[in-house]
């Protein structure tokens, strides 16, 4: 009886113990368990590629900044020609078959010699070109003298008024001289000139036969000047071998260009010279 009871203890103690020993290896299962689980998610998140999208190559690019319009690059000729607008300017009108002209500013003038008292003066472009051209021919031994530079209205209506009393009307006078305000005089780029050997052909037809004129004839461009009136001239202009206008200049050429178209040939000997007694020391023009 004894010994049945005590076999009965051991077996429930037997019992609890295996009951307690199940229960603890399932708590150490699943803590194991547990465990492994985060060390996996643990390793997984640090081995796997980060969740952050990476950026593009386009978008590593730096962004393009915005550069300005392209401004024009100036032309100078462009510009040279729209101010001077040869192209586009109307033709001056003319009087009596001149065209008008501005006068100079007396003040901006420069002198380049006398004839007899009077100062003689051109625009300060053409009055550089005139003095070299002067040196140039006296080396070949031609002399070239200033007879009649600048001139003012004032001066060409007194002129111009003497010519009409003498000639009788303004269109018989006009082939002579120019009108107040249409002479090329008053631009200060103009010249007659003479031959300080042959003085006596001062202003007349005839000094077409003078050393100055041939040398003139041969090296007047070289300085930039030409003849303004030439024989059988478009204009209808008396022939004037004396009377040189400078343009040397885009200025200079832009001033005269209703006065420059192409001329007709030159005939010599078809006009009538003018005496010695006839001609002016002020010059025509």
């Amino acid at each position: 009886m004894d010994s049945s009871k005590r076999f009965h203890g051991w077996q429930r103690w037997l019992r609890f113990l295996l009951v307690l020993l199940i229960s603890f290896g399932c708590i150490v299962g699943l803590n194991n368990a547990a465990l492994q689980h985060t060390l996996e998610a643990s390793i997984a998140q640090e081995v796997s590629p980060s969740t952050t999208p990476k950026p593009s190559a386009s978008s590593l690019q730096p962004s393009p900044i915005a550069s300005p319009s392209p401004q024009p690059v100036a032309n100078p000729a462009l510009q040279q020609l729209q101010q001077l607008g040869t192209a586009i300017a109307p033709k001056p009108v003319p009087k009596l078959n001149h065209f008008p002209y501005p006068q100079a500013d007396p003040n901006t003038l420069i002198t380049v010699g006398h004839y007899g008292q009077r100062i003689e003066r051109l625009a300060p472009e053409a009055a550089i070109a005139w003095q070299k051209m002067v040196s140039a021919a006296r080396e070949e031994k031609v002399y070239i003298i200033p007879i009649s530079g600048f001139r003012s209205v004032a001066e060409q209506t007194q002129l111009f008024n003497a010519r009409v009393r003498r000639w009788g009307s303004q269109i018989a006078a006009a082939k002579v001289i120019a009108p107040p305000g249409y002479s090329e005089h008053h631009t200060g780029y103009v010249m007659d000139l003479g031959d300080g050997r042959a003085r006596n052909l001062d202003v007349t037809t005839a000094f077409a036969r003078s050393s100055v004129y041939k040398w003139m004839q041969k090296h007047g461009k070289e300085f930039g000047f030409e003849l303004s009136f030439p024989q059988n001239n478009f204009q209808k202009i008396s022939y004037e071998p004396w009377h040189w206008r400078f343009v040397g200049s885009p200025a200079a050429m832009q001033l005269f260009a209703a006065g420059r178209p192409q001329a007709m040939p030159v005939q010599p000997n078809q006009m009538p010279l003018l005496t010695p007694q006839s001609r002016s020391k002020s010059g025509n023009g």
